[in-house]
Formats: structure tokens, sequence, C-alpha cells
């Protein structure tokens, strides 16, 4: 594995990654990738929360200008392959953002915004799936979207998932993973 700089003493972690052709995108929380080169064993790549790996040319970078963007933490990653976007979730304002792999640039998501942490992204016949710690989307509030919620990639509007998952009383009840079948099924643990 490539070893991961601690952020300010606290012990760096990469919680989720995901692949699309030649290209590892990694996050967690850290603030540099080290890894060594050819030419420099001791090489580093400033880096918040998020870094790509280049299979190509054998080299970590930063997604530009992610700055503030993913502040305290990703846990989940996901790619529409069709589009090439990269759907990153976390501990962060409105919980997901979203990177255009292409032309390598951050891209604005309207009426997107979760009260709480996303833990679990899933991507599924044009509908983004979140899962994590939350009880309201784009301030509306529902028991229905409580730790889990879709939304449509293509008509930008949220939808319900089932009657939400856990107990609103309940401190650890939150969506970590999210997994589905051939037949279309959503599993949450």
């Amino acid at each position: 594995g490539t070893p991961v700089e601690y952020t300010q003493g606290i012990p760096a972690w990469v919680f989720t990654s995901v692949s699309i052709r030649d290209t590892l995108f990694v996050g967690g929380t850290f603030d540099a990738i080290e890894y060594a080169t050819q030419t420099n064993p001791d090489t580093v790549v400033q880096a918040e929360n998020i870094a790509m790996y280049d299979e190509v040319h054998k080299k970590w970078s930063a997604l530009i200008g992610s700055a503030g963007i993913v502040a305290n933490g990703i846990h989940a990653l996901a790619i529409d392959t069709n589009s090439r976007v990269l759907y990153i979730g976390g501990w962060f304002t409105n919980g997901v953002a979203k990177w255009d792999i292409k032309n390598q640039s951050w891209i604005n998501i309207t009426n997107f915004e979760v009260n709480g942490p996303v833990e679990s992204l899933l991507l599924l016949n044009n509908n983004l799936f979140i899962g994590g710690a939350f009880s309201s989307v784009s301030g509306e509030s529902s028991p229905r979207y409580l730790n889990i919620a879709q939304w449509n990639i293509q008509s930008l509007s949220w939808d319900t998932v089932g009657a939400g998952v856990g107990n609103a009383n309940e401190y650890f009840d939150e969506v970590f993973t999210m997994s589905n079948d051939s037949l279309g099924n959503i599993y949450v643990g």
C-alpha cells in the first residue's frame, strides 16, 4: 500500500477507493500521499482527503481545487462510467461533491444537501443512493429520508428509499455500506 501522511498529529486513513480505466481514486482523512518514484524515493503530493493515481504515468496527484470542498474526510466514492463523473461522499458541506474526471474540474450540484455525513454511495439505474447519518435532504425532513435517500442524476430530484433505515433516537443507526444484486435489490449495512 501507499503510506498516507498524518493529519496534524491525527493518524491518516484511506476509507474508500474506486477506479476507472487507468486511474485510481482514494478518499479518507489525510493531507498528503507519500510514494517512491524511480528518481525520488520520497515523493510527497499534498492532497486534502482525496487523491488520484495515474497508472500510465505512475504518479499520484491531488484533485485540483479540492481544498475546502471535501474538508473533514471522505467516506465513499462512486463513479458514473457513462458520464465519467466521480461522486464523493463524506463529512463536509452538502454531504456529496461531484468531480468531472475528463475535464479535471468540480461540478456544482444544485438542490443537493443532506444534514449529516454521507458514509456510502451506490449508483444504480441513473440514481445515486446515499447512506449515512442524516434525516433531511434539501431542507425536507421525513422519517422516510432517515439515513438513506436516492438522487436521480438526470431529473436532479430526490426520492425516498422504503421507510428509511434505523431509529432517529439511536446515535449509531446509520448506513455505512450499500450493495445491490442482479435483480436491483439494495442491501444496506
